[in-house]
């Protein structure tokens, strides 16, 4: 393929010497250039955005909760809020029993019967 390219250049170079003038595919230009940062304001406005706004309003959620609040953590566990450390929540699972959780694992709020 690399022998194609090469063959392809060497004969537009030749052309272009005479005189003669060149197709747009062969002339090359801004394009490529276009089409790429097309594609990547497309995968920014897709992929990108959303995620960050979504971890915005989780980091939000974190950091508004306090005791009493009931909760679901990433690994399915629901309980209530019963304190609060720096970069953990105690979470009262059952009654007597407390687990202690990093903050960042707290998926959302719990559903209200």
């Amino acid at each position: 393929m690399a022998c194609l390219f090469n063959v392809a250049s060497v004969y537009a170079q030749e052309v272009e010497s005479e005189g003669v003038p060149l197709p747009p595919t062969v002339q090359g230009g801004m394009s490529g250039t276009v089409l790429i940062i097309i594609l990547f304001l497309i995968f920014w406005l897709l992929v990108l955005r959303p995620q960050s706004k979504e971890f915005k309003e989780h980091q939000e959620f974190i950091n508004g909760i306090k005791r009493g609040d009931d909760v679901v953590t990433d690994s399915g566990l629901i309980g209530k809020v019963a304190g609060i450390e720096k970069g953990y929540i105690l979470l009262e699972i059952a009654t007597g029993v407390k687990v202690k959780v990093e903050t960042s694992h707290v998926a959302k709020p719990a559903e209200s019967k």
